[in-house]
């Protein structure tokens, strides 16, 4: 069984941006509790039609 784990946004981050830009962070700033959780969010809330799609995260150099 997949274990879930809800997160409540009680404040936005006010600096994530949409697009690359929104990804130009230090790594301090993703370290901090639930930013990279909601800029996830966020971007899987602007898409339509998911079901049965497979999400990649990754990150470079």
């Amino acid at each position: 069984m997949t274990e879930v784990n809800v997160i409540n946004i009680n404040s936005p981050f006010l600096d994530q941006k949409p697009g690359t830009s929104g990804l130009r962070k230090s790594t301090l700033k993703f370290q901090e509790e639930h930013y990279l959780e909601i800029f996830i969010e966020a971007i899987l809330g602007s898409l339509d039609d998911l079901e049965r799609s497979t999400l990649v995260v990754g990150g470079g150099w």
